[in-house]
């Protein structure tokens, strides 16, 4: 459980016992192994904790420097790179995906690479799909799980709706590798992790030992007691989810994203402005 904030208070630099209090708070519910927080005001006063456990088993309090599984917090890097990559000259999106990815099936439909960032794409979400389940913990060639989506029927008309869609951020991870020429793991740390001292963040492994890797945990449908998460091999979320962080570097992201230091200020002011429909209806 992440939590990032940033604020323009002012008057008080003393979170500590407030946050302390709603930490304890989730923590009591029994549905909560550990939480790390981060505060940030301005670029000087910061204020970083980490609560509960990192290890359930093992005791082991969460470390002020906890590495996460973020989840689906990893498509704001991945809107990120594309946009990066517009504003160099080397994506149009406008175009339609195919200029990039030449072999995916649009079914006829002509589909913007802007419509694969806002949700709009109809394209049918693959976490959506039972028949995909069995394959979140095999190590499957991409093409195999865009095949699977790809065949089924679009929701619904490209820009017609809005529906939170996990297989346009697998296409926009794609399109990354395609017109950068490298791994998508590779393309994030050389133009984002690196750059800005993100130290304790990278694509995900389920191999690799790192230091304060907090693990995840469930709770039982029945007993409603804590459980072990269920296995994930993190090429099935790619770009979509399978990037790994902390606290700390979430707000040097979030510190140099919203203050020009990884996109112009046109291209961020894009990226902050709710997309439309067809008809024009504003997204929320």
């Amino acid at each position: 459980f992440i939590l990032t904030s940033c604020t323009s208070n002012t008057n008080k630099f003393d979170w500590s016992s407030s946050i302390e209090r709603i930490a304890k708070d989730a923590l009591n519910t029994g549905k909560v192994a550990g939480i790390s927080v981060g505060v940030a005001l301005g670029d000087d006063k910061t204020f970083f904790q980490g609560y509960g456990k990192a290890d359930l088993e093992f005791d082991v309090p969460t470390p002020e420097d906890a590495i996460y599984e973020i989840g689906s917090v990893t498509k704001q890097f991945t809107a990120a790179g594309i946009l990066k990559l517009a504003e160099e000259g080397k994506i149009d999106l406008d175009a339609d995906i195919r200029d990039y990815l030449k072999d995916y099936d649009t079914q006829g439909y002509f589909i913007p690479v802007k419509r694969l960032l806002d949700h709009t794409s109809g394209i049918k979400g693959f976490t959506e799909m039972p028949s995909a389940r069995p394959l979140f913990v095999q190590d499957l060639p991409r093409d195999s799980l865009v095949s699977l989506f790809s065949e089924h029927p679009f929701d619904f008309p490209p820009g017609e709706q809005m529906i939170y869609n996990n297989s346009a951020y697998f296409l926009a991870g794609l399109i990354i590798e395609k017109v950068s020429g490298k791994t998508y793991a590779d393309y994030v740390e050389e133009n984002f992790f690196k750059p800005l001292g993100m130290d304790n963040s990278s694509y995900c492994s389920n191999q690799a030992i790192w230091k304060n890797r907090a693990h995840g945990y469930d709770t039982d449908k029945e007993t409603g007691e804590m459980i072990h998460k269920g296995y994930l091999v993190h090429s099935i979320p790619y770009a979509a989810g399978s990037l790994c962080s902390t606290v700390k570097d979430l707000v040097k992201w979030n510190q140099a994203l919203h203050k020009g230091g990884i996109l112009s200020n046109s291209v961020y002011r894009q990226m902050i402005t709710p997309g439309q429909l067809n008809d024009g209806t504003v997204l929320r």
